[in-house]
């Protein structure tokens, strides 16, 4: 069988259930799409199925409440009692509106003006209302519609060609009436135009009286995603999503017909990638597929088929995930659309089924619909209706997109470069972007072909080819610091996957009424979804909003700033975790004052989970609080009181540390930290005693104190037996305030992991113990940058692993992890092969101070030596 007959055979089996589009037919047409799976011999075929209850949602997507008809018609009912049934559920399944309730009423029929509507059913014939504008007539008191408007392309209805339209065909209504509980249970009929118009002329001339009988069941159940997989040579993916369970032929049985004859054909083919397949309950059950996956899919590109059984004009929407996510499938669709005669119109992305197509994902997607067809949601979009040239035309389109992904390798990803240029030169979008955001995302689109590849020599040779290929840079036009210390200080996270949509609060505008005007059917404004694919918690959600101003959005800064809250409190978004620079927070402290109380504080740490006996270092950027209530002493005392007197608090007392190798004295009674005020602050508070070290002292307080501090001069600064070795050891924690990268157990990793950059003991320093001057060993920092430090890659994985946690106390980024934990991430990084310890040139400093080091690294002690080696005995703060 040719791929034409297999679709169009497979659009008449897909036809025959899905154009009742009831749950009980969705479970039908999941069976035969399984079993044309399987025939076509794909693996791993199943349906997935997640709860459609009418409450349940994700990112704002509302999973409906199963719909299954068993009788509806609707009758004229004469002055001597005679029906005459004007259309039947059974007969023309498009009769019904989708999520009719049951009814058996018989009333006057009114038009859709008339004052009075209560216990009435209204005729609607000059447009086709959504769902917000039917149940306006429902809260006035109507019990039911009927539907005569033929809807969408309704100007081809006009012509002698497609006057059948009047006639012969009504439209399929599914977005007229709630997909969840109410109180009203309205119904709806669909008849084609000519019957609405003589039940108008009917009703001027006398009342019209209908009965309507509705017997359905509607009740909490399932929608699916059927899938299948076609293997590859790798374990890379591409993912192709489209519609089922909507009563078109057109709409989308020819979709899906499509992507399986796609698969059919490249079985037979070589394929380095394998192919995914995902048929869904359009938009919804893709939001839930994404939304529950429990690893991130190998979906490296992807293509979603949308109606492409038939065009009067060979014009194919398709979608670009620009600005937020451009990428090079939307070019290379262009293209290969272009070659078969058919024209491109660009749009958004959002609201279809491409919810995979975004940062999170990473798979570069786009779709295709092809539009002109005026039997679109209409009860005459039948298998005899289908184009059998557009529907060939269109398969080699879209057998040639996914056939060049497939395979694409090294020769595939500079030939699409290529591509990309051209496209960001004539298709610009969007259209009314700076010259800068245009920039930015030409250059992104052309990066996206680098996924293509995998071998180091083949990137290297890719990113030589888009070097020389690259866009010339346009810089940013300087502005102002932001004047909004909210936004500012907000970095966003988005807490779902897919795209966004205003459905779980359709008509319940009441609660959110600050975000009413941004309620739509399907989806949400697309600036939105663009809004939160930036927001990963590396931009400020005002740095969004420029982003935003910049692609030519005009959005005002209050429904912006509303949505942002909306978002979070109904927890789509997450204050992001972020730190700046001292230099930063002082500035920002004094143009937006933020005060900290303690209650607060103590509140946050608890949360983030210090308790009771844990034993803990805390490094902090303590200005980043801003004013806080009682200063360092009081922060001091909270870190105390959590702890417990059976716990352990230590904070780094780092002594000066010349960089040119000055001369210094180090008093451990009188000596100042240089790690800031909360640390110099708890130094000197009763009960707290310090190390003996010139550079790298600690300062402890708590149970058992004196065992992590009285030897520390007896070995390296940061030895295992050092205070924070020790303090590993017991199971210690650490606690870091604004101030990610002031790690200092990062060292103990690396001299327990044997870094040869770092002196052990390999300088010396005048000290001063029990009033005697004596010389002391301490630390020699290394002569160059560690290439093996990244503090992101470090967090990054102790994210993955769930050991770290994180959140923010105003504008301070409060983290807590075990060292432990912290030693795992870092040890990896320090036993790469390439950035790691093994072949770093680094080493340690040279300075007047540089002495050999007096440690025997084989036996793991201390040599002789001309250090002090005596007793210490650390005075105890009262």
């Amino acid at each position: 069988m040719d791929p034409l007959d297999f679709m169009l055979q497979t659009i008449r089996r897909i036809y025959e259930s899905d154009r009742f589009f009831s749950a009980s037919s969705m479970r039908q047409t999941a069976r035969t799409v399984e079993e044309i799976m399987r025939q076509t011999g794909l693996t791993q075929v199943e349906t997935l199925w997640y709860p459609s209850d009418g409450v349940t949602d994700y990112a704002g997507w509302l999973m409906p409440l199963a719909w299954d008809p068993r009788e509806a018609t609707l009758s004229i009912v004469s002055d001597d009692g005679k029906e005459k049934q004007l259309c039947s559920y059974r007969e023309i399944p498009a009769s019904l509106a989708l999520y009719s309730q049951s009814a058996d009423v018989t009333a006057e029929l009114v038009p859709e003006t008339a004052e009075n509507v209560r216990g009435k059913i209204v005729l609607l014939t000059s447009h086709a209302p959504w769902l917000p504008e039917m149940m306006t007539y429902v809260r006035r008191g109507a019990i039911g519609f009927v539907h005569a408007h033929i809807g969408f392309l309704s100007k081809y209805a006009d012509t002698p060609e497609f006057a059948y339209l009047n006639s012969d065909s009504r439209k399929w209504l599914n977005y007229q009436l709630p997909f969840w509980e109410t109180p009203e249970k309205p119904f709806c009929f669909s008849i084609t135009p000519d019957e609405g118009r003589q039940l108008e002329k009917s009703m001027r001339q006398s009342n019209v009286t209908l009965h309507a009988r509705v017997d359905v069941q509607m009740s909490p159940g399932e929608i699916g995603v059927v899938t299948g997989f076609l293997p590859g040579e790798t374990n890379e993916e591409i993912v192709l999503t489209g519609h089922l369970f909507e009563p078109g032929a057109n709409d989308n049985a020819s979709g899906v017909a499509q992507m399986l004859a796609i698969v059919r054909e490249l079985s037979k083919t070589r394929r380095r990638r394998g192919i995914r397949l995902l048929f869904t309950h359009e938009a919804k059950s893709l939001q839930a597929y994404v939304n529950t996956l429990k690893e991130k899919p190998r979906f490296v590109a992807g293509l979603n088929v949308d109606m492409v059984g038939f065009s009067l004009d060979k014009v194919g929407e398709i979608g670009d995930s620009a600005p937020a996510f451009p990428t090079y499938a939307t070019p290379l669709l262009k293209h290969i659309m272009a070659k078969h005669g058919f024209t491109a119109q660009v749009g958004g992305i959002t609201g279809i089924d491409a919810s995979l197509c975004e940062p999170d994902s990473g798979c570069a997607l786009t779709y295709l619909a092809v539009m002109g067809d005026p039997d679109y949601h209409k009860s005459s979009d039948t298998p005899e209706r289908i184009d059998n040239q557009v529907l060939a035309t269109t398969f080699q389109i879209t057998l040639e997109y996914v056939e060049t992904l497939v395979n694409a390798g090294l020769k595939e990803a500079i030939e699409l470069a290529e591509l990309v240029r051209d496209y960001d030169r004539d298709t610009p979008h969007p259209k009314n972007a700076t010259p800068a955001m245009r920039y930015e995302i030409a250059l992104r689109r052309l990066h996206s072909v680098k996924t293509l590849v995998s071998s180091p020599e083949d990137r290297a040779k890719l990113d030589e080819f888009l070097r020389a290929l690259a866009p010339e840079a346009v810089v940013p036009q300087e502005e102002d610091d932001p004047a909004d210390a909210e936004l500012a200080f907000l970095y966003p996270v988005k807490n779902y996957r897919g795209f966004f949509s205003f459905e779980k609060y359709w008509l319940k505008d009441e609660s959110h009424p600050e975000v009413a005007s941004l309620y739509q059917g399907w989806a949400a404004p697309a600036w939105i979804d663009d809004a939160m694919m930036w927001a990963n918690g590396t931009r400020s959600a005002w740095e969004i909003w420029r982003k935003l101003r910049d692609c030519g959005n005009d959005i005002d800064l209050e429904l912006y700033r509303a949505t942002l809250r909306f978002l979070q409190q109904e927890n789509y978004l997450k204050p992001g975790c972020f730190e700046f620079s001292p230099r930063v927070y002082k500035k920002y402290n004094q143009l937006f004052p933020v005060a900290t109380t303690s209650k607060a504080a103590a509140a946050a740490l608890k949360k983030l989970g210090v308790q009771a006996g844990m034993k803990l270092v805390v490094h902090s950027a303590f200005r980043s609080l801003g004013d806080f209530e009682g200063g360092a002493v009081k922060f001091c005392e909270i870190l105390e009181e959590l702890l417990t007197n059976q716990g352990v608090l230590m904070m780094p007392a780092l002594s000066r540390y010349p960089n040119d190798g000055e001369d210094i004295l180090f008093d451990p009674d009188t000596t100042p930290t240089r790690t800031g005020i909360l640390s110099e602050t708890f130094r000197t508070m009763p009960g707290v005693v310090r190390s003996l070290d010139p550079t790298h002292s600690f300062a402890v307080w708590g149970k058992n104190k004196l065992d992590f501090v009285k030897d520390h001069h007896l070995y390296t600064s940061l030895h295992q037996q050092s205070p924070l070795g020790r303090l590993e050891t017991a199971g210690g924690w650490c606690l870091l305030v604004s101030c990610s990268t002031a790690v200092t157990f990062m060292h103990v990793v690396e001299t327990t992991e044997n870094a040869k950059c770092l002196g052990s003991r390999t300088e010396e320093y005048d000290g001063v113990v029990n009033g005697q001057k004596v010389r002391l060993r301490g630390w020699g920092w290394r002569n160059g940058e560690c290439p093996a430090f990244d503090p992101q890659k470090i967090y990054d994985f102790m994210r993955q692993k769930g050991t770290l946690k994180e959140l923010m106390l105003n504008r301070a980024h409060l983290m807590l992890f075990q060292l432990s934990d912290y030693r795992e991430a870092y040890a990896r990084l320090l036993r790469d092969p390439v950035n790691g310890c093994a072949n770093c040139p680094v080493r340690p400093r040279q300075v007047r101070q540089s002495v050999p080091s007096d440690w025997d690294f084989e036996g793991d002690r201390l040599k002789k030596t001309t250090a002090f080696t005596g007793t210490y005995t650390p005075t105890e703060r009262k």
